[in-house]
């Protein structure tokens, strides 16, 4: 897709959004939408690329959406995907760590896997005493409800190797390796979970190459 249809689509989407907001207030799909569309607004990289590097878009970005994920979350009566969402944008935007601990553990007891690897990773970034072990439980939990999804493999293993557990973290990366590319999802926040927390196993392969190129070396062997 050209950078400027990108654009144009984006734009085109964000409108629609704003203008069905006036009659379907209590939606939390629409809320949901327009929260992850204002996130993926702060990623000043991404702007750049579609002609927009105006820093006001993703300032206001990062306001809209954690209101439109907080609504969201409310109209929905706290489901599992709402709330994850709501804790995952505070966490990368806003390092509320603690406030997004909160709601991704309460979408995780609902066996939301994407809660599960989010809190592994919120544990690899705070690090503190016991985090690894904490994170691999994350990691095995949402294995357990997603197998396909090489970039929960690809974290386990990562973690591993940082434990100097090589043999271990060589079968999980063996594992990421084996999964195949899971089906496309039309929605912008199907596509960020896709590309954030799924991956295939010839995407992970590269992460794992350049890496880790000792235990990639071994893995192959």
């Amino acid at each position: 897709m050209a950078v400027h249809e990108a654009a144009e689509r984006y734009d085109d989407a964000l409108n629609l959004l704003y203008q069905v907001h006036r009659w379907a207030p209590e939606d939390p799909d629409l809320w949901l939408r327009m929260g992850v569309l204002s996130f993926l607004m702060t990623d000043r990289a991404w702007l750049k690329r579609v002609g927009k590097e105006d820093a006001h878009l993703a300032d206001q970005g990062a306001v809209n959406a954690e209101l439109y994920l907080d609504k969201a979350a409310a109209l929905s009566g706290q489901g599992a995907r709402y709330v994850f969402w709501a804790g995952w944008v505070r966490h990368k935007l806003y390092q509320q760590d603690e406030r997004a601990r909160v709601s991704l553990e309460e979408a995780a007891a609902t066996g939301y896997p994407y809660a599960r690897a989010a809190l592994a990773r919120l544990e690899l970034a705070l690090a503190t005493p016991g985090y690894a072990e904490r994170a691999l439980a994350h990691l095995d939990a949402a294995i357990a409800v997603l197998p396909e999804s090489a970039r929960f493999h690809y974290d386990r293993g990562a973690c591993l190797a940082g434990l100097g557990r090589d043999m271990e973290a060589r079968e999980a990366f063996g594992h990421a390796r084996a999964c195949p590319a899971l089906p496309p999802t039309p929605d912008a926040a199907g596509r960020y979970l896709a590309a954030e927390f799924q991956a295939d196993g010839e995407a992970v392969g590269i992460l794992i190459d350049r890496l880790y190129p000792q235990l990639a070396k071994l893995n192959k062997l």
